[in-house]
């Protein structure tokens, strides 16, 4: 085998294309290649040297110089020498990150009884790293801010083993890994009668037995008579409210409850009932949609005429006419319609979100019979299909014109199915049979309900109440207990209290009262609050117009609104990368076709072209547009110069391919202007490359059933028809589509486009010279970051295709299996191809999103990368968006067997996380690439652990070649294994699986239609979007969130053990202090509204600077503020703070004096009401302490909260009776404390002195051991609030500069240098792989920068020739 000369010095260090050792010992000695970012060095694992090709249609160089003296053979054995040159390699197309001028913070735990922490970086407004001095802060506090932003060199090594580290039993989260994980993804499954379904048309008596389900939905949650027994079970699973029940139920007991039944009944009958309002609402808004979907009008045969009935009474096997612009009613199998051919239009928006019209064709036979009503209403057809799935793009069936057994099948397909929701466009009518009804429809089927997801925080606040339950068990236990003791000992001295002879058994009996009156210990209103802030925290997401999209309209969405805080604890994010990091905006810019490679030039040193005219004229082409970006003339030239060249015939086989192997659909807008062609397309990558053979004179003109319309243009030929003969469709297994025309010269031609790892493999035997250029090509645009296709043809004898196309009819109209047998029928024709050349597209990063993945790891979030993209372009695009940097180390697994990977990952981790690994070395750590071949061993059996271990430790990981279901396997595997908090983003259907795996599921509204977005939990229009999402909103809503919860325990805590205070003087008889009025309405009138408010508007910092210092971002992913830890601080100041309110009012009213004018001692229940407006206070106060951001609102409802305690009490002073002895006396009560002295006293000193700790310790805490945000807070006093480091102009601005600076260009190789090769220009990186010795150390995978250990100047750009 001929090897190309530049190939060989690279891999000198491998095989050497004429080694006669053995190849065991050539595997054993294989230590691969290295890339690296200027010259990216990998090392590639041993090389398996059998004799096969692998799925993806690679496999290795095995006995080179056997195959070369050996004359015999196979087609076979060449391919495998073909394929074995390597394809992978990859280039820096932007420069390093700029060094951050931002304050770097390394964040730990902010919480009110942790420790600061030192920080990194340094400032921006100051050059030597210091801020400016300030007059307002003391020596310590500035000496502590200086130190935190003096600048220090940082290590990028992972510590060996290093695992996810927590503070040990402060955390609340579950850290051990899921015994058992559940699968993805659970579907109900009915059960039907057969194998397929049989539907008999126009004779519904035959269609009775099969019982089908009629056409009425319901999507409603409840129904009338299940609606309260179905919400009262889902509102009492949830903990709190069983427990009041409980209570409640305990309070009908006579004599148990010291106060009325109505303080626990009230607040958990005003909890219920605003969350069974809430359900009801939504339940009739989509039972109320139901009914009018249900009671649209259709059109549907009776007899020989169409008439109009409901869409709830169609029925199976009944034939519809559908009009333009209408939906249909349920899935059809279209018959006929009012264009040629029984070809119609459909806008599948409503199913998929995809707003392109897609083509639907009824098959000739019932196009030619079904003309008119007369004709439908004799036919007695039947259809057999399969049951009901949700797969919407696959349909198999058959139709039978007669309801006779010996009547021919006629195969039926997804291309005959008009599915229940789309509309009808372009097309005046069509005539369709019912196949499925309801529920049996395929938007139906796909319309279960997302996995039910619950934020982390909220999982928290379980456990957390068992910590409250066992304080509250303890509290009754020990006021029992003391209660039988002191009755024991005193029923007979205290004989004025009517102790009976059972006074102590009784006695027991208080642990129930205790429980009632202790209730107030667990917050009944904390459920109701936090589902109010969580709609208004949606709310405000959809109000940011930073993350609304202008171009698209778009603003940001929430579709789930009970997952707001746990957007602020995210640690893994899962992109996908087409249509998410990039805008899915095809641009066709280069291609090869034969041993030329066409489109952008390069450039010589001084910028200026090398001479050759690169414009296309446009005018020679008209209806070209002038915007194209593909520009190099010579494409033209080389097919117009000389037709009967062999470059020529390649040429216009390459441009014919593009405008006919496709399935885009021509829509021309204005009828008046038969030029003005529109293509809908299933994907941009079609759509653009159809564009570009209309812009080189190739213009896709019409089609119709059977034939394609080409408007050769460039040749001046006219528009030509190609018979349409067979339609190969893509699907994921195959990876590449074919059709099979009739040329206009009666010759059946076959063209193929698709992957080069299926394409490749199918090649003539005598295509080495040009494979291996091609493959070449291949390599360099992967390189520069391009979407690549292979293209191929071959000529087919009329007997051998009509052999073929017998095998393939018999296997379209199979109903089990039919894509597998398709699959294997297209593998019979598709092989002896003729290689054309190859096409690269490129789909842009969208704006920002270098700068958001750069800031989003920042924030101490591993990004993973999972795209169906070869290695080379996502390594590229990884360098491009900054997920990959010049000095990281980059660990590449692609082995093919279990025994290749388990080799890899071990190597990798022996190589670079153990303890004897050198850790001086600098680099800012590792990534790691894995081919999708190699996921299908690593996510199962023993690799997984070892796997998982090792990709954990890396700061990046790109993971290339995956199927939708892998991605789906390594959310779940990160999720369950390492539980952590993990948010996956996508745009496509291929990602809805992976996107309802993680914890927070995020959609883009991209041009892969919207069901990545209808699977979402939240719904953005740009990546770059995220990066706000997560660090603006999902910190301030996670801190908020906490602050709430915490909150809601304090306050009640506070005003429980009060009530236990006061059981010391009165023997622990679960006598209450206060009246049962107030004790009702203190979660929601008294204390209610303020945490409310605060969860709402609350910020530390202002979004700028949340923006500006990611680091921030890292206290949610240690539950910093919400933890053991910190609730037993609550709960601790709690305590102190009850035993400040009620010894000190005990201590005013232990005096003994008169305290009211009239010389009328306050009695306890003044007593009561004392404490329960200093408790008011003091928790208000308390808020207003944690407070940072300070509104009209915020004053309105603290302040309004303890003002509402006086007009309350005063009202109930004036209505006698309200009260009682037992449940406490309310009348006069005010006015007897109002005109004391010393209640005034003690409103102005206690408050004081119950908070005066918590004032002093915040005070000595900022000014000694400020938290991060406490630094920033100083900074934005200083300077003020930052610029906004992610506004658009700013984005786009740096794109510039970027793009300018830092790409590459590729040369371009003209006619004299094919047959020179060493004389080519090669990309950087490529000439270092060949100028650099490749490491044996270690066998595998690490790459680095070069001059990773030096400084960080670039390495010359100069050009390396051979």
């Amino acid at each position: 085998m001929e090897f190309n000369e530049n190939k060989r010095d690279s891999f000198s260090n491998t095989i050497q294309p004429n080694d006669n050792r053995d190849p065991q010992d050539v595997n054993s000695e294989v230590a691969g290649w290295i890339l690296d970012s200027q010259g990216v060095k990998m090392e590639q694992p041993p090389i398996n040297m059998n004799n096969s090709i692998d799925s993806n249609g690679n496999t290795d160089l095995n006995n080179s110089n056997n195959n070369n003296n050996n004359n015999n053979n196979t087609q076979s054995q060449k391919k495998v020498e073909r394929l074995s040159l390597p394809s992978s390699s990859a280039k820096i197309g932007y420069s390093d990150l700029p060094k951050s001028e931002d304050v770097i913070i390394p964040i730990e735990p902010n919480d009110d009884s942790g420790d600061s922490s030192s920080f990194n970086g340094t400032d921006s407004s100051s050059g030597d790293g210091s801020p400016p001095q300030s007059p307002t802060m003391s020596s310590s506090s500035q000496s502590t801010i200086n130190k935190a932003f003096s600048p220090q060199s940082t290590s990028g090594n992972v510590s060996p083993n290093s695992q996810r580290k927590k503070k040990a039993g402060s955390s609340l989260r579950a850290t051990k890994p899921k015994k058992k994980v559940k699968p993805l993804k659970k579907q109900k499954k009915k059960k039907y009668i057969g194998n397929s379904r049989e539907i008999y048309i126009n004779h519904p008596e035959r269609n009775t037995p099969f019982k089908y389900c009629g056409n009425r939905i319901s999507t409603t949650k409840y129904t009338p008579l299940t609606f309260i027994p179905k919400n009262l079970y889902e509102q009492f699973r949830r903990a709190a409210n069983f427990y009041f029940l409980v209570i409640a139920a305990i309070q009908l007991i006579p004599g148990l409850s010291p106060v009325n039944p109505y303080t626990t009944w009230i607040p958990l009958i005003f909890v219920l009932l605003v969350t069974a309002i809430k359900e009801g609402i939504e339940d009739w808004n989509r039972n109320s949609s139901d009914k009018t979907v249900n009671n649209l009008l259709s059109h549907v045969l009776r007899g020989n005429q169409f008439v109009d009935i409901p869409w709830k009474e169609i029925k199976v096997g009944d034939m519809v006419r559908v009009n333009k612009g209408e939906r249909f009613p349920a899935d059809l199998v279209i018959l006929n319609s009012s264009e040629q051919h029984g070809v119609c239009y459909i806008e599948t928006a409503n199913l998929d979100g995809e707003t392109n019209l897609k083509q639907r064709q009824a098959i000739p036979v019932t196009f030619e019979n079904l003309r008119n009503e007369e004709d439908l209403s004799l036919f007695r057809g039947v259809v057999e299909c399969e049951h009901p799935n949700n797969v919407i793009y696959v349909y198999h069936g058959t139709i039978q014109m007669s309801d006779q057994d010996q009547t021919p099948k006629h195969p039926l397909n997804a291309t005959q199915t008009l599915l229940r929701g789309c509309v009808l466009r372009n097309t005046e009518w069509i005539y369709g049979v019912v196949v499925y009804t309801g529920e049996d429809t395929k938007i139906m089927q796909n319309s279960t309900d997302a996995p039910s997801k619950r934020s982390t925080l909220e999982k928290l606040v379980n456990r957390a109440l068992i910590n409250l339950f066992i304080i509250m068990f303890v509290v009754c236990v020990v006021g029992t207990v003391v209660n039988i003791a002191w009755t024991s000992q005193n029923r007979e001295g205290a004989w004025y209290l009517g102790f009976k002879s059972d006074a102590v058994r009784k006695s027991a009996l208080n642990f129930f009262s205790f429980m009632i009156a202790f209730a107030v210990m667990i917050p009944i209103s904390l459920y109701v609050s936090l589902e109010l802030v969580k709609v208004a925290q949606a709310v405000f997401i959809y109000w940011d117009v930073q993350m609304y999209h202008e171009e698209s309209n778009t603003p940001a969405k929430t579709r789930t609104s009970n997952l707001s805080e746990e957007l602020g604890q995210i640690e893994y994010v899962f992109s996908d990368k087409t249509g998410t990091l990039t805008r899915n905006q095809m641009d066709f810019l280069k291609c090869s076709v034969g041993k030329m490679v066409y489109g952008q030039m390069e450039k010589d040193e001084g910028g200026s072209s090398s001479g050759v005219k690169l414009s296309i004229p446009l005018q020679e082409i008209p209806g070209a547009d002038p915007k194209f970006p593909f520009k190099d003339k010579r494409i033209l030239d080389h097919l117009q110069e000389d037709p009967n060249s062999e470059q020529a015939y390649l040429v216009n086989h390459f441009l014919t391919l593009l405008a006919t192997c496709h399935s885009v659909i021509p829509d021309r807008p204005d009828k008046t202007d038969e030029n003005n062609i529109v293509y809908e397309a299933s994907s941009p990558d079609e759509a653009s490359l159809v564009y570009a053979a209309k812009n080189l004179g190739f213009e896709f003109w019409s089609r119709d059933p059977t034939g394609i319309f080409v408007n050769f243009k460039a040749q001046k030929t006219g528009i030509q028809r190609f018979e349409l003969l067979n339609v190969l469709e893509f699907n994921s297994d195959r990876k590449r589509m074919s059709v099979i025309l009739r040329t206009p010269e009666g010759r059946i031609i076959l063209y193929c486009k698709g992957a080069d790892t299926t394409v490749m493999p199918l090649l003539r035997s005598d295509q080495d010279d040009l494979y291996t250029v091609t493959l070449e090509f291949l390599q360099d645009f992967a390189t520069d970051g391009l979407r690549t296709l292979c293209l191929a043809y071959t000529y087919l004898e009329e007997d051998d295709y009509l052999k073929w196309n017998e095998i393939y009819k018999e296997a379209a109209i199979a109903i089990q299996d039919r894509d597998a047998k398709v699959d294997k029928a297209a593998e019979l024709i598709e092989r002896n191809l003729t290689l054309i050349g190859s096409t690269a597209i490129e789909d842009k990063l969208q704006v920002g999103v270098p700068q958001a993945i750069a800031n989003i790891s920042k924030a101490n979030i591993k990004v993973w990368v999972l795209t169906g993209d070869k290695q080379e372009t996502a390594i590229n695009i990884g360098f491009s968006c900054h997920l990959l940097t010049s000095d990281m180390r980059i660990i590449i697994l692609n082995g093919k067997t279990p025994e290749e990977v388990s080799s890899q990952i071990q190597n990798a981790i022996d190589a670079y996380f153990t303890e004897d690994v050198d850790q001086n070395q600098k680099h800012t750590g590792h990534a790691l690439v894995v081919e999708g071949t190699c996921l299908n061993f690593a996510l199962e059996g023993q690799l997984k652990e070892v796997f998982l271990q090792l990709a954990s430790n890396c700061k990046a990981v790109i993971c290339c070649r995956t199927t939708p279901l892998q991605k789906a396997q390594v959310v779940k595997m990160v999720r369950d294994t390492l539980r952590a908090v993990t948010l996956a983003i996508g745009d496509g259907a291929n990602d809805v699986s992976m996107i309802q795996a993680a914890h927070i599921g995020v959609g883009i509204s991209g041009n892969e239609g919207m069901q990545a977005v209808m699977a979402s939990d939240y719904a953005i229009a740009q990546f770059r979007f995220l990066y706000r999402l997560l660090v603006v909103h999902g910190r301030w809503d996670y801190k908020r969130n906490s602050r709430l919860m915490l909150y809601c325990f304090y306050k009640n805590m506070v005003f429980a053990m009060t009530q236990f205070w006061f059981g010391i003087f009165n023997a622990y008889s679960a006598q209450t202090i206060f009246d049962s009025w107030s004790i009702a309405i203190f979660n929601v009138v008294f204390t209610g509204l303020p945490i409310i408010v605060y969860a709402i508007m609350d910020q530390d910092v202002s979004a700028e600077s949340s923006m500006k210092y990611p680091q921030l971002y890292a206290s949610g992913q240690k539950d910093s503020e919400f933890n053991l830890k910190i609730l037993w601080f609550w709960i601790v100041k709690a305590w102190f703070h009850s035993v400040v309110i009620f010894f000190g009012i005990y201590g005013i009213y232990r005096t003994g004096e008169v305290l009211v004018s009239d010389g009328v001692p306050l009695d306890m229940w003044a007593m009561g009401q004392n404490i329960f407006i200093l408790v008011v206070m003091t928790v208000n106060l308390k808020l207003a302490l944690e407070t940072r951001y300070w509104t009209g609102l915020t004053h309105f409802s603290i302040w309004g909260s303890i003002l509402i305690w006086f007009i309350w009490i005063s009202v109930l002073a004036t209505i006698q009776g309200i009260g009682s002895s037992s449940s406490g006396e309310v009348y006069h009560v005010a006015y007897h404390l109002f005109s004391s002295a010393n209640f005034w006293l003690s409103l102005a000193l206690l408050p004081v002195i119950a908070l005066l700790p918590d004032i002093i310790y915040k005070y000595i805490q900022r000014d000694q051991k400020p938290y991060p945000f406490q630094v920033v807070q100083e900074f934005e006093k200083l300077y003020g609030k930052p610029s906004n480091i992610m506004d658009t102009k700013v984005l786009e601005q740096q794109d510039r500069d970027i793009k300018k600076n830092d790409i590459e260009q590729f040369s371009i190789e003209n006619s004299q240098s094919i047959d020179n090769k060493k004389k080519k220009k090669r990309v950087q990186f490529l000439s270092w792989i060949k100028n650099n010795k490749i490491l044996k150390r270690h066998s595998g995978f690490a790459f680095s920068h070069p001059n990773q250990n030096s400084s960080n100047k670039k390495k010359d750009n100069s050009t390396v020739t051979d």
